[in-house]
């Protein structure tokens, strides 16, 4: 949790250089992490919604967390 906002803004800058499109797999290097995931961004109207959702993260202390989908 202590690496969530790091990461958020992060993809967000990514975002606004146009570098990323809905479905991509990204990966973010932060200071505690590095965090390997999927993007999805909706549009609705003039709203943006940006979704970033982790698939793997690996920690610099050498534990790695996997989230799939039960």
């Amino acid at each position: 949790m202590n690496i969530k906002a790091e990461i958020a803004q992060k993809v967000y800058e990514k975002f606004r250089r146009n570098t990323l499109c809905t479905g991509d797999i990204i990966t973010i290097e932060g200071n505690d992490a590095k965090v390997i995931g999927r993007l999805e961004v909706e549009k609705k109207g003039k709203l943006i919604a940006v979704n970033f959702y982790y698939q793997t993260v690996l920690w610099n202390s050498g534990l790695t967390e996997i989230y799939k989908k039960a």
